[in-house]
């Protein structure tokens, strides 16, 4: 559906912007807290001063209310393979616990991208270290403790991706370090989420500290 620009009124358009937090999404708009209709909250897009794209899922919008965006995503790069080839874990943990304001980490392997958070009392370098130590989620918003491999680092139990988490056929969430060794090699296992690898340590990857 062709998208309808939407002029604001004088009146709305006289006042000020709020910005707000909801579920890790950022909402701002002029409306002084005028309600938006539902159907079209995740979907409004600031074309101009005063002007709104309406969502293509319905007609019309009940209201020109605020306006959904994601949140703005701050990541640099902690390791990867190749760039990092060979290079010892302990100076990566060492990195990684001195970048104070990340929270999560982000690792992207072929298509697939995993998000961590280190559990309560943890350090993002002591998870990264760990196949136990984090919290997983595919879209940074929701949260869950897989079940854990028992070796390696990162990673979940077979069948954990395929069997608990829609549209994710993976046997393993990605694995970045073979569990024990120092320096940093190639991971495992699946570079899509089609993808049933249940052993492949021949992927390139990358991880990002994330904030």
């Amino acid at each position: 559906m062709v998208l309808v620009a939407w002029l604001l009124s004088g009146e709305i358009a006289k006042a000020e912007a709020q910005e707000v937090q909801c579920s890790g999404t950022q909402i701002d708009g002029p409306c002084g807290g005028a309600a938006l209709n539902s159907e079209c909250h995740e979907t409004y897009a600031k074309i101009g001063p005063d002007a709104y794209a309406q969502c293509g899922m319905v007609e019309k919008c009940v209201t020109i209310g605020p306006m959904c965006k994601p949140a703005l995503e701050s990541c640099t790069q902690l390791v990867g393979y190749p760039k990092n080839k060979g290079e010892s874990w302990n100076n990566i943990v060492t990195e990684a616990n001195s970048r104070q304001s990340a929270t999560y980490i982000k690792v992207i392997m072929g298509d697939t991208t995993d998000y961590w958070m280190p559990k309560t009392g943890k350090t993002i370098g002591q998870m990264i270290e760990s196949d136990c130590d984090g919290m997983w989620s595919p879209d940074k918003s929701n949260w869950q403790a897989p079940e854990c491999m028992g070796y390696h680092d990162g990673g979940s139990k077979t069948g954990w991706p395929k069997n608990n988490v829609p549209g994710d056929k993976r046997n393993y969430l990605t694995v970045w370090n073979a569990h024990g060794s120092s320096v940093v090699t190639q991971g495992c296992c699946s570079t899509s989420y089609e993808e049933e690898k249940t052993s492949s340590w021949k992927e390139d990857w990358t991880m990002w500290t994330c904030s």
